[in-house]
C-alpha cells in the first residue's frame, strides 16, 4: 500500500503566502516614501557643495573684489588720460591780458564758452583744493574712509548671497544701510564735515565763475574745442 506524501497545513501555507505579500508591499512603501527620497537627495547636494560647490563662492568672493577695484582703477586712468589730453595751455588759461569786467549779457556767454575751454584746467585745481581741505582736516577724511570701507565690507560679505552677521546677530540689507548713514552723518557731524564741505564749494564756485566770467572767450580756442568733439561743424561754417 503506497503512502500519501505528507502536506503541509492549509492554514500555514496562506500565513506564509501572506506574510511574504505584507513584507514585499512594506518595502515597496518604503521605496516610494517622498521624505527618504528627500533626503537623500539633501544628502547628495550637500556632499557636492563641500566637494565644489563651496570652495567655489569663497574664492569667488575675493576675486570679484579685485576685479571691481581693477575697474576703478582702470576708470580713474582714463578719466586721468582724458583730462590730461584736453588741458588748455596755462599759459592762455592766465594770459592777464585776456582779462576784463564783462557787461551782465556777456556773463552767461563767457562761462558757458570757457568751461567748454578750461573745463580739465579748472579740475585739476579743484582736485588740488580738495585734497588740501581735506588734509586740513584729517578727522573729516579718517570718518570718511571708515564709512566707505565699512560699506565695501558689507558688500564683500554679502556678494555670494549669504546674510550679515555682526556679533552673532543676523543683519538684514535695509538694517545695515539705516546704520551706515546714520553713522555717516554721525561722523560728518562730529569732524566738522559741514564746514569743510561748505568752503569746498564756495572756493570751487569762487575759482570757476570768477575765472570764466573775467575771462574773455576766444574764438579760436572754441572752434577747437568743438572740433575736437564733432559738435561744432555747423557754427564753423557759419563764421
Amino acid at each position: 500500500m503506497a503512502m500519501e506524501p505528507e502536506r503541509e497545513p492549509l492554514n500555514s501555507t496562506m500565513s506564509n503566502a501572506d506574510e511574504e505579500i505584507e513584507m514585499s508591499g512594506s518595502s515597496a512603501q518604503v521605496n516610494n516614501e517622498p521624505g527618504i527620497n528627500a533626503f537623500a537627495q539633501q544628502d547628495e547636494l550637500a556632499f557636492l557643495n563641500d566637494s565644489g560647490g563651496r570652495s567655489e563662492l569663497t574664492t569667488g568672493t575675493p576675486a570679484n573684489l579685485l576685479q571691481q577695484m581693477q575697474t576703478h582703477w582702470e576708470s580713474a586712468k582714463t578719466l586721468r588720460t582724458s583730462m590730461s589730453s584736453d588741458l588748455a595751455p596755462w599759459t592762455a588759461f592766465v594770459d592777464r591780458s585776456k582779462f576784463s569786467a564783462p557787461a551782465k549779457s556777456e556773463v552767461f556767454g563767457r562761462v558757458r564758452a570757457n568751461v567748454k575751454v578750461f573745463y580739465a584746467n579748472y579740475g585739476v585745481l579743484l582736485g588740488g583744493l580738495a585734497i588740501f581741505i581735506l588734509i586740513s582736516n584729517l578727522y573729516f577724511l579718517l570718518g570718511m574712509l571708515i564709512s566707505v570701507g565699512s560699506y565695501y565690507y558689507y558688500r564683500l560679505q554679502t556678494s555670494d548671497g549669504s546674510a550679515f552677521v555682526f556679533r552673532g546677530r543676523q543683519v538684514s540689507p535695509s538694517q545695515f544701510y539705516v546704520f551706515l548713514v546714520s553713522f555717516t552723518l554721525f561722523l560728518f557731524w562730529l569732524t566738522g564735515g559741514g564746514s569743510t564741505v561748505f568752503w569746498l564749494v564756495a572756493s570751487a564756485l569762487s575759482i570757476v565763475l570768477g575765472h570764466a566770467s573775467f575771462r574773455e572767450v576766444e574764438t579760436e580756442l572754441v572752434l577747437k574745442v568743438e572740433d575736437d568733439f564733432g559738435a561744432f561743424n555747423q557754427l564753423a561754417q557759419q563764421v
